[in-house]
């Protein structure tokens, strides 16, 4: 039996179920985690920086959005007025 292996007893039974569960490991050197702290903390970073990003060119889309309605939104209640006065 390895040491990934899980026994479950189940009541009122002597039969055993074994659970193999490799993809779990939990080391005895807890220094084995640091890699995985570091990763984590930079992939963490990176996507902050690029939900910054995100939101820092959302922004500046909007604006110039709101440019180009104003002008075009004055451009039209220009030429109705002048055609209205003819």
């Amino acid at each position: 039996m390895s040491d990934t292996s899980v026994i479950i007893k189940l009541e009122g039974s002597d039969s055993r179920v074994y659970i193999l569960m490799p993809f779990l490991y939990f080391p005895e050197d807890k220094s084995e985690y640091i890699p995985a702290v570091i990763s984590l903390v930079i992939f963490m970073t990176l996507a902050g920086v690029a939900m910054y990003l995100f939101y820092k060119k959302s922004k500046s889309e909007e604006q110039e959005f709101k440019q180009k309605y104003e002008k075009r939104l004055d451009e039209t209640e220009n030429s109705s007025s002048s055609e209205s006065q003819k």
